[in-house]
């Protein structure tokens, strides 16, 4: 049986769910990760996260990839905004879902986790980020900055 493609070409398999994290010191202060040897956007500054795995739920991918990227235990997550995607730049197009959430609380000290996927670091001012920040990063530092209005947002689970 042929794959099944959407009227864009992209396999119908292929819709990944991923989640980032703002990771907030003080209110005029988000870290940033220098993605490095991934093959995606090396180079680029982006934000803690990840695909979501299967079996887990957003807010358990978000806490786990501020663990495994940053190095920190986010202590508060609030979900902050959902992006729909499609990247036509990729062959084949990349389409999916980021759900994007926001710690004003962690414990540690953000730094790089996983070397092998990054190689610089830092905290920044969200309109003073260097000039390789992802295009949606930049956007979502836009929409954060700020009161934010509250996402609703529930996770539902059945054994």
């Amino acid at each position: 049986m042929a794959e099944q493609q959407s009227e864009q070409g992209i396999p119908r398999h292929s819709f990944p769910v991923l989640v980032h994290v703002v990771l907030s010191q003080a209110p005029d202060r988000v870290f940033l990760l220098r993605r490095a040897g991934t093959g995606y956007r090396d180079g680029w500054y982006t934000l803690p996260g990840g695909h979501v795995e299967a079996g887990e739920t957003l807010t358990a991918a978000a806490h786990r990839e501020c663990r495994e990227e940053a190095g920190v235990v986010a202590t508060s997550l609030m979900p902050v905004a959902v992006l729909s995607y499609l990247d036509r730049r990729e062959q084949p197009p990349v389409q999916g879902y980021n759900f994007i959430f926001l710690a004003r609380e962690f414990t540690g000290n953000p730094g790089i986790a996983e070397s092998e996927n990054f190689d610089a670091c830092g905290f920044f001012p969200p309109g003073g980020c260097p000039e390789t920040t992802i295009d949606w990063v930049r956007e979502v530092l836009k929409m954060t900055d700020g009161p934010l209005p509250a996402l609703n947002l529930r996770e539902f689970q059945w054994d």
